[in-house]
């Protein structure tokens, strides 16, 4: 028991070295640029994430059509493709959380059997693959299968 004892004060003693700082050292990043909302032509106003994809998806000039109504509109269970990419077929979604709601999750069902007859994939965006987080371009990008992946820098 006396050898216990020992080697417990050696691991407690251990324990007490010198604190260390949890804070990150170097220089603050600067605060980040307010989001140019977009409105649509059709009169469709774009929330914060939709609005920084409809942005980067132009910087890339990547063909598209925002909010495409499908499957009878909103009404009938159908609903609007945040961003078909024309030339990918792919429907980009950001989802956010009314996507996970009990009416979210029936609307998306039948959008998803909508898209599936019009022969579209479903890709998601997620808050932690827009700024501050990550760059939204380089991960459209790899959405898309761009070779050219690399040659973007983080914006």
């Amino acid at each position: 028991m006396a050898k216990l004892r020992s080697l417990t004060r050696k691991g407690a003693a251990f324990l007490e070295g010198p604190r260390m700082s949890v804070t990150p050292r170097g220089r603050p990043k600067p605060p980040r640029e307010p989001v140019q909302m977009v409105v649509l032509d059709n009169g469709v106003a774009l929330n914060e994430p939709e609005s920084v994809i409809y942005h980067a998806l132009n910087d890339l000039n990547i063909r598209f059509e925002a909010q495409v109504l499908i499957g009878q509109g909103k009404a009938l269970g159908g609903g609007a493709v945040d961003f078909w990419l024309l030339d990918y077929g792919i429907d980009l979604d950001y989802l956010g959380p009314w996507h996970f709601s009990d009416e979210g999750r029936a609307r998306d069902f039948w959008r998803d059997v909508t898209r599936q007859q019009r022969g579209l994939r479903r890709v998601h965006l997620f808050e932690n693959d827009l700024p501050p987080h990550n760059s939204v371009h380089r991960r459209i990008l790899e959405v898309i299968g761009s070779p050219h992946v690399a040659a973007v820098t983080t914006r």
